[in-house]
Order: C-alpha cells, then sequence, then structure tokens
C-alpha cells in the first residue's frame, strides 16, 4: 500500500487508550471525523438525602369560628360549620348585622311574668289574689326551712292551691312545689299531705 494509506489504517486500528500493561500514558487519538470518546467532567452532584422539590410553606386551614372576608372561598365543611355558628350561638349578632336598630334584653333585664291568675291582689292580703292564691311571678325566690327555691315556670292549678316549677339554690336540683291556699282549711290539709310524703320518702327514697 502506498504509505499515506498506510498511516491512516494504522492510525484508525490503535486503541484510542494505552494499554493497561503500558506504564506510560498517551493522549487519546482524535481526529475531526472522529467523536472523542472521553466523557466531560461530572459537576456535583445534590446530596441523596437533600430534597430537589422546592419546598412551600405549610399553611394553616383557616379557623371555622372566626370572622370571614366576604369573597373567600371556604370549603363545604367549613361553610357549614359557620353558617351553623351565625344561626345559634351567633344568632344575636346575626340579627343584629342584618338590622342594627334590633336590641335586645337579657333574662336578667327582662320584667318577671306573673303565673298567678287572676293577678290582681287584695287590699287585706297583697300577695294573694281573690282566690287566696299566692301571687307568683317566674324568678321569684321561695324560701324554705333548709333552702332556697326559684320560681321557673307554673305547672298547675287546683282546688288546693298552685303547684310550680323550681330550681334548688343550694343542688340546682329542679323540683316540683305545692302552695296551699292561704286559708286555716287548706293550710291543716296541706299538713297532713306533708306528713304523708315523708312516710313515703323514709320508705321507698330513704
Amino acid at each position: 500500500l502506498p504509505p499515506e494509506i498506510a498511516s491512516a489504517a494504522s492510525n484508525a486500528h490503535s486503541p484510542p487508550f494505552p494499554s493497561p500493561s503500558s506504564g506510560t500514558s498517551r493522549s487519546p487519538t482524535t481526529s475531526s471525523h472522529s467523536p472523542s470518546l472521553i466523557s466531560p467532567p461530572l459537576t456535583s452532584l445534590p446530596s441523596p438525602t437533600a430534597s430537589t422539590s422546592p419546598t412551600l410553606p405549610l399553611q394553616s386551614p383557616p379557623p371555622v369560628f372566626s370572622q370571614v372576608d366576604v369573597g373567600l372561598t371556604l370549603s363545604p365543611f367549613v361553610e357549614r360549620q359557620v353558617l351553623l355558628q351565625k344561626s345559634t350561638v351567633k344568632l344575636r349578632q346575626t340579627y343584629q348585622t342584618c338590622n342594627p336598630s334590633l336590641s335586645f334584653q337579657t333574662s336578667e333585664e327582662l320584667e318577671a311574668r306573673i303565673l298567678t291568675s287572676p293577678s290582681t291582689p287584695l287590699p287585706e292580703t297583697p300577695h294573694d289574689n281573690v282566690d287566696h292564691n299566692y301571687i307568683l311571678k317566674t324568678r321569684q325566690i321561695l324560701v324554705g326551712p333548709e333552702d332556697q327555691y326559684e320560681v321557673l315556670d307554673l305547672l298547675g292549678t287546683g282546688s288546693f292551691g298552685q303547684v310550680v316549677k323550681c330550681v334548688s339554690a343550694k343542688t340546682g336540683q329542679v323540683v316540683a312545689i305545692k302552695l296551699v291556699k292561704n286559708l286555716p282549711a287548706y293550710h291543716v290539709q296541706g299538713m297532713v299531705e306533708v306528713e304523708v310524703v315523708k312516710k313515703i320518702n323514709a320508705a321507698y327514697n330513704p
């Protein structure tokens, strides 16, 4: 072969890297028509423990029982809770928001409701009516020998007097109290009923 062709064939079959047995290093042979076999240097890789995804700030859900801004999009659950609160525990504020001229009175500010009918007192006995029944009002205090009772409502009336629903100031228990008419005959009959109740309690509710 001509010397030029033989030289080109020799360069094409020469290994690009030095032989393992060779102790000398040689640069790889490159040409304009053959790509280089050397890989580019590796750049530093992130640590496997480090997160490569962007970290988003944690956002807490909007409080259920708080002032909700107009136009704020809420989940159906939160919206139901807000509407439930506005129609129950915050009903007064809801009404006042719809109509600021509305005014409300607390139970302490309301006038006591008369329970006994007729409610006109007699001149000689200002606490009794014409039927000799004691004129009762809500939130009135009945004083007993060992406790005090606040009148809540009227349970019923009869020939001997009235029965009212009360709450004990000492224990908070709701009880029924019977008030007999303010006449001697009814007083005697009332004491008989007291003794009967004491015997029943001693036998069945000691």
